[in-house]
């Protein structure tokens, strides 16, 4: 009966610790622009606000050609409650992206070649808690291109949307 009481003593005691806890790590999918695929996170509790910082790697094949992505996303989230459950955020952020460009096949002939991207802007998005320590969110990056390879023709501003979700410890 005893070790009984205890155990539910130590569950309550982290379930109630992990309700006002806001590090966490993290996945967020989608993106647009410079942001492919899927990214890994961490966001770290700053008082009432947080920092988050995400990576991203991806690899992408067709042709004899074949890219692998390296994203760097940190950013300062001010955050804004709208319950005890729901609140939405907003703050700058910086993105960097490196890639990798490797020519096989009828390719082989050019050569390999790599590229840096840098991109300021921030992110903005609304989230909400699902049990104790799952939150589930949208989030949207404007971002705007700083530097740029000489090769780039896209357009210097994107947007990257995705659906974050987070276990809070």
């Amino acid at each position: 009966m005893l070790r009984t009481a205890l155990v539910v003593i130590v569950v309550l005691a982290i379930t109630v610790s992990s309700l006002y806890s806001q590090d966490a790590i993290g996945l967020r999918f989608g993106g647009s622009g410079d942001a492919f695929g899927g990214e890994i996170g961490y966001q770290k509790a700053l008082g009432d606000n947080r920092l988050w910082l995400g990576l991203n790697v991806d690899f992408d094949s067709e042709s004899g050609i074949s890219v692998t992505y390296l994203t760097l996303f940190p950013a300062y989230h001010f955050v804004f409650p709208i319950n005890n459950e729901t609140r939405w955020y907003a703050g700058p952020g910086i993105q960097a992206t490196m890639w990798m460009v490797n020519y096989s096949g009828v390719f082989k002939d050019l050569d390999n070649t790599s590229e840096f991207l840098l991109s300021a802007g921030g992110a903005v998005g609304a989230e909400m808690d699902f049990g104790s320590n799952f939150t589930v969110g949208i989030e949207a990056r404007p971002l705007f291109r700083v530097v740029t390879p000489d090769i780039w023709v896209d357009d210097d501003f994107f947007i990257s949307y995705g659906l974050t979700l987070k276990y809070r410890f």
